[in-house]
């Protein structure tokens, strides 16, 4: 029924207000495998909330996590946390019941924000990228102080706030034209203008999904070479101290690489199917007739963005063992 301009209440005019309510109802109902997925998107907020508050506790409470690296991992966390506070409650509802219920100003604001974590996170991973190379592959010229971090995280915020802009512009409220004005139950929170959207969201994948998937390859590339040449021509040995420190350091930093690498990985993993599913519904190419499939696999493309921002915590202390070991020191 939702948004299909090719019908109108005409053809349903033998209904009465009473047929209406039962229709929608049956309608909006979430089916038994979207009470599943709904399931799984309250794991996701317990365990995004939980570990991404765990993740800028430690670092805040522990002196030694405060380095450059980790600096931007708690503004990534601090961006998933907004993002599941913030947005996946209303997109959730929206989803399962296919209609909005929380007002214009939510719709525009749960649509701004939205974006706005996405590109804080695909920035930030980018900076993190381009912080391990110069570390990594030109350690004489990595001079990035606490401060310069600093600085970088304050403009990846600009860069993000003025670049989602326009989600606050085309987003609003578009009634069913299939339902009677006086029954305004179905409503949605998108974009009026399809083609400016569509231009927009081609742009946003080019500038901070390709570009910076492009850059984050080519970075940590250039950091596995270098980690294997220096392991390969011997900088690494066992035996003194001066060679045992070289040693741990290059082994702590294949370990921060490798962990920054699945980072990444599932970042891209996580926003791609979304990516395509707005691309395909710009361009015309999904059929109405699929209607309910695509419900189910909206439902899973927003739940796999949601699902980033929360495994990323788990990453860390799987990977790095350092934010939980620093959290149960002061928790006991």
């Amino acid at each position: 029924m939702e948004n299909d301009t090719n019908i109108t209440c005409v053809d349903y005019c033998g209904y009465d207000d009473e047929r209406w309510y039962k229709e929608i109802l049956q309608f909006v109902f979430p089916k038994p495998q979207e009470w599943f997925i709904i399931v799984l998107f309250i794991i996701v907020f317990i365990l995004g909330i939980v570990g991404n508050f765990l993740v800028c506790y430690a670092v805040w409470k522990n002196s030694h996590l405060r380095t450059v690296t980790n600096y931007f991992l708690v503004n990534l966390s601090t961006a998933d946390l907004m993002v599941i506070l913030l947005c996946l409650p209303p997109t959730l509802i929206h989803d399962a019941l296919e209609s909005w219920f929380l007002g214009l100003a939510m719709c525009k604001i749960v649509a701004y924000f939205q974006n706005v974590s996405v590109l804080v996170s695909v920035l930030t991973l980018t900076a993190i990228a381009i912080e391990r190379y110069t570390a990594i592959c030109h350690p004489l010229s990595h001079k990035i102080s606490r401060k310069k971090t600093v600085l970088i995280i304050i403009f990846i915020w600009i860069v993000s706030l003025s670049s989602a802009v326009p989600e606050i512009l085309f987003v609003t409220i578009v009634l069913d034209p299939v339902i009677p004005p006086h029954i305004p139950l179905l409503r949605s929170c998108r974009s009026y203008v399809e083609r400016e959207q569509f231009i927009y969201q081609m742009v946003l994948v080019c500038v901070f999904f390709v570009t910076p998937l492009y850059l984050m390859g080519f970075a940590y590339l250039r950091i596995a070479l270098c980690l294997w040449k220096s392991t390969k021509n011997g900088v690494v040995t066992t035996g003194g101290s001066s060679n045992r420190a070289a040693a741990m350091q290059c082994k702590t930093r294949k370990k921060t690489a490798k962990m920054l690498i699945v980072v990444v990985i599932v970042f891209f993993i996580c926003y791609l199917p979304v990516h395509l599913l707005n691309i395909l519904r710009y361009v015309k190419v999904i059929d109405k007739s699929m209607d309910y499939i695509m419900k189910t696999l909206a439902l899973l493309s927003h739940w796999l963005c949601y699902f980033n921002s929360s495994i990323n915590p788990i990453i860390y202390n799987f990977m790095s063992g350092k934010y939980i070991c620093s959290v149960r020191i002061f928790l006991y």
